[in-house]
């Protein structure tokens, strides 16, 4: 019986080789190499307005040739494998970035592909290439220097009317969407709905992102992922001065140097007026957040990429937000796009899991400092405006 059904198969596989051979021989034989008109990137250049560039290439023209020449010692080593054309000469580093650029601007792999000229596979080989060029290169620091970090308050407590005093950072999460992962992937489905990993970072008031780890699944609380960070082991090792402290929603655990919102409704006035200050300083990381997946169209869409690649372009979106701050290119409306914060829904208004365990000593000391800048917010006779003042 077994030796019967092996024969069907047989003969079943040879039925199916035949007919791919016939139809080869239909087509004309072996198929023939596609033609594939390269980009000239002098004429790309020529062709574009300033505007046009921007709008494409997410920065202006001389911040693009900058970071050509930043990335061109990591682009030209032959231990990351260069791509020849058939004539032997190399990929141009421009038209290089040209592609990565486009693609995490959020164009589609096939459309980046024809545009420039190259097949696919190449492009992808071109996307780890240059990522892994801007991630050798760029590093994102956070302020360790007394000095540093009394900028950076100074800078929070612009944010807050001069309110809010020792705030270095704001820290929130977001969930990046991905494709399911072939190994665990019920680790990375969220509550959202959709798969993802867990990104926690950290902002200053000029919305530079000076802290990124990805290291959680999308299933990970915003509270549980950030004290996976090294930056929290820092600060529970008491690295970071007392002075300084960060802000972040009532999704976080309230501890000394991580100060949360009064949780609860129907507040007294000054609960609520610390409350509004907490939350003018914090939002620096919410639109921190939406100019970084408003400039990377990459991630409106789920990251279709093993999760180190995923991890790594995110990593890469972050550095280059940077480079386009440090560089003055302004935020446009690329696109009106809504992204996923991990524990806030749409009025920004945190959803916790976790609520203040005020018997903890940390949480006991977290309150005695919001206490205390209650007050002073109280004695200084501010509160909730009755109209908002941020725009006029």
């Amino acid at each position: 019986m077994v030796s019967k059904l092996f024969l069907i198969l047989l003969k079943r596989v040879k039925q199916r080789r035949g007919a791919a051979k016939r139809k080869k021989r239909r087509n004309g034989g072996r198929r023939k190499n596609r033609t594939r008109v390269r980009m000239n990137w002098e004429e790309r250049l020529a062709s574009l307005t300033a505007h046009g560039f921007f709008l494409r290439y997410r920065m202006t023209k001389s911040t693009f040739q900058e970071l050509c020449d930043t990335l061109e010692p990591h682009l030209t080593s032959k231990a990351v494998g260069q791509y020849k054309k058939r004539n032997g000469l190399v990929l141009p580093i421009q038209l290089k970035l040209s592609m990565v650029i486009r693609y995490l601007a959020g164009g589609h792999v096939y459309d980046c592909a024809d545009l420039h000229g190259v097949a696919v596979s190449t492009l992808q080989k071109v996307v780890r290439q240059v990522v892994g060029a801007i991630n050798r290169t760029f590093r994102i620091k956070f302020p360790s220097s007394k000095d540093e970090l009394q900028r950076s308050a100074v800078a929070f407590a612009g944010l807050s009317g001069g309110a809010m005093d020792g705030v270095v950072g704001a820290v929130d999460g977001v969930i990046i969407k991905i494709t399911k992962p072939a190994y665990n992937g019920t680790q990375y489905y969220s509550r959202k709905g959709f798969y993802g990993f867990n990104v926690q970072a950290v902002c200053d008031a000029e919305r530079r992102i000076v802290y990124l780890a990805i290291s959680s699944s999308g299933s990970t609380h915003d509270s549980t992922a950030f004290k996976a960070t090294k930056l929290y082991a820092k600060m529970e090792a008491g690295k970071l001065a007392d002075e300084f402290y960060l802000v972040g929603d009532d999704a976080y655990s309230s501890c000394r140097q991580i100060l949360c919102p009064y949780p609860g409704r129907g507040l007294d006035q000054r609960c609520d007026a610390f409350n509004f200050y907490q939350s003018r300083t914090r939002i620096a990381i919410e639109c921190t957040f939406g100019e970084l997946v408003g400039r990377w169209g990459v991630l409106w869409r789920p990251l279709r990429h093993k999760v180190p690649m995923a991890t790594a372009i995110v990593t890469a979106c972050a550095h280059l937000h940077n480079w386009c701050l440090d560089h003055r290119a302004p935020m446009r409306r690329f696109v009106s796009h809504a992204y996923a914060n991990s524990e806030s829904d749409g009025a920004g208004n945190a959803n916790p899991i976790f609520t203040d365990n005020w018997g903890r000593p940390g949480a006991q000391a977290a309150q005695a400092r919001r206490d205390e800048l209650a007050d002073r917010l109280a004695d200084a006779g501010l509160t909730r405006p009755q109209r908002s003042t941020a725009r006029r």
